[in-house]
């Protein structure tokens, strides 16, 4: 692939998370950071003569030079930085969830359409996963049939730091996103209507609620149940969840690096390790880079990315009024 200048916008967890990836993508060269700290080690950045690291996103996107932008900012300050990334050419590649109000949702769609020659792409790391790409293939494939019923699982203790003890919503705001957009990708299926209920277990150490009910329904009538909490207790799931797809030939299951059909791991799909975050994203930045490359448009681009977000809306609608939402089309 050709050489890349690649700008990182918010260098938090996630901003070095990504400065860890790029170190060891070949044709990748880092033009500047900005806000935060730089936790990597200098001498594995690929930087180019000019990097530079400056004070706000602000500052970088008027004067480094640069062909893509990673955006890993809080997701109030999205909208902006995509936009202004936009005019001034750049490609992005944004950290989800890609917005947080259908206003900014607007704001950038209206922006790329204007410019369908930039790429505008949303990190949705776990399609990448082993066990997602091969579950995927398995589903479409037919061999369960039809698939009428799915239920997600998702239980982890707190994790507070990083402001996540204030959020209202811990799960939806920073979590259940994966999920949202995980059923989207297995199913190839779009959600039309979501009733969800949220709830807190009276240890929590959260002040929000970080209990989610939600029950989905996609556009070919099948259910989805999804239960999570993130103030769970004993055993505990990956962070993926687990999932079960219930089909007219049978069932499939996933549960850690492992999917069985009937029971059987052998029968569909070998146990399979999950990446590390660092996998994740450099699966992520590589599909990026070739649509790049390519002028294609990506697969979480974000024309395909809106319904995800749209989804996570109507579960928000659907708290609030205490009834069924319609999922936008």
């Amino acid at each position: 692939m050709s050489p890349i200048r690649v700008l990182v916008l918010g260098m938090g967890r996630w901003g070095n998370r990504w400065l860890e990836a790029l170190a060891d993508i070949p044709g990748v060269a880092l033009s500047g950071t900005a806000g935060g700290r730089v936790r990597v080690a200098a001498d594995r950045l690929p930087k180019t003569d000019s990097y530079c690291h400056y004070r706000s996103f602000s500052e970088a996107l008027d004067r480094c030079p640069a062909d893509a932008v990673i955006i890993t900012l809080p997701v109030r300050l999205h909208a902006e930085a995509i936009t202004r990334a936009i005019e001034a050419g750049m490609h992005v590649l944004v950290e989800k969830p890609l917005v947080g109000t259908r206003q900014d949702l607007a704001a950038v769609l209206s922006a790329r359409s204007g410019r369908p020659d930039i790429q505008v792409v949303v990190s949705q790391n776990y399609r990448h996963r082993p066990w997602a790409r091969r579950a995927r293939q398995q589903i479409a494939s037919g061999i369960l049939g039809e698939v009428r019923h799915i239920s997600i699982r998702f239980s982890k203790a707190e994790i507070l730091e990083g402001g996540r003890d204030q959020l209202q919503a811990p799960l939806l705001e920073d979590m259940c996103i994966h999920h949202l957009d995980l059923v989207r990708y297995l199913t190839g299926r779009e959600a039309v209507e979501v009733f969800a209920i949220q709830h807190r277990a009276p240890w929590s150490r959260y002040s929000g609620m970080p209990g989610l009910e939600a029950l989905i329904t996609l556009d070919d009538g099948t259910m989805v149940n999804y239960s999570g909490t993130w103030a769970g207790r004993g055993p505990e799931t990956s962070w993926d969840g687990e999932f079960v797809f219930h089909g007219e030939h049978g069932v499939l299951e996933v549960a850690e690096d492992k999917v069985a059909l009937n029971g059987d791991p052998t029968a569909a799909l070998l146990p399979q390790r999950i990446p590390n975050e660092t996998d994740d994203l450099r699966a992520v930045f590589q599909s990026f880079h070739q649509a790049v490359d390519g002028h294609e448009v990506a697969e979480t681009d974000v024309a395909d990315n809106r319904s995800t977000v749209e989804l996570l809306f109507a579960v928000e609608e659907s708290l609030k009024s205490r009834r069924p939402a319609p999922v936008r089309a």
